[in-house]
């Protein structure tokens, strides 16, 4: 099959015709102008780039960083697989013309549209933002209404940052959204569904080990993936426990009895829906609250998780903001006695909060991660 290496676009995007020419697996590079937009192919990296985890262990996440490698097309294809697990729990139809947006924070560069190598749906556009930079945002959503999406992947956060910056609108062409990466409040939901009139979907999921359960079409709790994990309660089935999970052996980051720090009642009895998998209720998991930034910006607290581990010298950390300028940064004794450049944490700091801030810090043992995150004012 030919492949048509650069396409114009007049006004509208049209993926489906894009596509028509690609061979499975074609991953392009995206770019948007006032007029229209550019797609051109990008050749995928078969060779294997290391990559930095933290490592799990049964107590969490450690000090400890290992490097493994994966090539690009593993990692699209740990992504693919729970999006069409996701899809058919949900009692989604492929759709070979639809589009995937996930948007995120991920500290990759780059727009990507990638078609489906198992012919689900017709491609997912990865749209790489900076929250603290509106053009950056706007311009990816720009993106996404333009793709005419199926569905759009985002983190709680980065839904209440466009509601907050009166973007929604432009996701109004969606058939349903799906929030991933951290606990949805009831109201933000509610907010998403009446402002872009499509139903919000949730799911569970984890960066160490991709989804893990995702909603009932019924409402009826959140279906374990078998697809990815396996997942117990330290406590009798029927009661509250703490979500520990083992990845499968192929999954792209190995965790075993990975405590999560997040809370449910696992159900295993079968569901109304028709699904035998085992369902997560009452789930209390990680809430993400925006930080308000002095300057009026806003900054996703799980950037910190990948910008403050190297700067304090560890991963165990919480962060409190208590006004619109105050800032509380807890840690470990040893935190500082890890850093590398301990007296430039300041100056480094200040690369990630801007002028105005004020930063205290207190040092403890007590870093519990059902708190990581708080925003006491607003």
């Amino acid at each position: 099959m030919s492949l048509k290496y650069t396409q114009q676009i007049a006004s509208k995007w049209d993926a489906a015709r894009m596509l028509d020419a690609g061979e499975v697996g074609t991953d392009y590079v995206l770019s948007q102008t006032a007029v229209g937009g550019v797609a051109r192919r990008r050749e995928q990296s078969a060779r294997e780039e290391p990559v930095n985890i933290w490592l799990k262990t049964t107590s969490g996440t450690t000090d400890d960083v290992k490097t493994v490698s994966y090539s690009e097309s593993f990692y699209f294809q740990q992504l693919f697989l729970p999006i069409r697990w996701f899809f058919y729990r949900a009692n989604v139809a492929p759709n070979l013309d639809g589009v995937v947006v996930s948007i995120n924070n991920s500290g990759r560069s780059g727009n990507w549209l990638f078609k489906d190598p198992a012919g689900w749906f017709g491609a997912i556009a990865l749209l790489n933002i900076d929250e603290r930079d509106p053009s950056s945002v706007f311009a990816a959503l720009e993106i996404a209404e333009a793709l005419r999406p199926t569905a759009v992947i985002s983190k709680p956060p980065l839904f209440e940052l466009f509601a907050e910056m009166g973007a929604l609108e432009r996701l109004q062409g969606a058939a349903f959204l799906v929030s991933s990466g951290a606990e949805l409040d009831a109201s933000l939901k509610h907010r998403l569904e009446w402002a872009i009139g499509c139903p919000v979907l949730n799911c569970y999921a984890l960066s160490e080990t991709s989804v893990v359960a995702i909603e009932c079409p019924q409402g009826q709790g959140l279906h374990v993936t078998p697809c990815s994990s396996q997942v117990h309660l330290n406590s009798i089935i029927g009661t509250m426990g703490e979500i520990i999970i083992t990845a499968r052996a192929d999954n792209a980051i190995l965790v075993e009895d990975f405590h999560t720090g997040d809370f449910a009642k696992l159900c295993e009895t079968p569901c109304s829906c028709g699904s035998q998998s085992a369902r997560l209720m009452h789930l209390e998991g990680k809430r993400l609250p925006l930080f308000c930034l002095p300057d009026g910006s806003f900054l996703d607290p799980s950037r910190l998780n990948r910008t403050l581990p190297p700067i304090l010298g560890t991963h165990r950390f919480k962060v409190h903001q208590t006004s619109a300028t105050e800032f509380t940064i807890a840690m470990p004794p040893h935190a500082f006695r890890n850093a590398e450049n301990s007296v430039d944490v300041a100056a480094a700091l200040s690369g990630i909060f801007p002028r105005g801030c004020q930063l205290s810090f207190f040092l403890t043992q007590d870093l519990s991660k059902r708190t990581k995150f708080v925003r006491s004012f607003g």
